[in-house]
């Protein structure tokens, strides 16, 4: 399970590397403008029994397959 605090960060992180879009057009998108997902990941209640597990996330990987 991914902790939301831990998305939001994600998703913060994508913000400031600029991949993001006009958050005004958000009706139009298949998904959810960043700053709409930070809100909900914040906002996310955890259940008492959950458990965070880790994994490797590697984002020059990942910001190099944008290019």
């Amino acid at each position: 399970s991914i902790n939301p605090r831990v998305m939001a960060s994600f998703f913060r992180k994508l913000n400031r590397e600029e991949l993001t879009y006009n958050e005004n057009l958000e009706f139009l998108m298949t998904h959810p403008h960043n700053n709409s997902r930070i809100k909900a990941a914040l906002e996310y209640e955890l259940q008492q029994d959950f458990r965070e597990k880790s994994f490797a996330l590697k984002w020059q990987k990942i910001k190099e397959s944008f290019n």
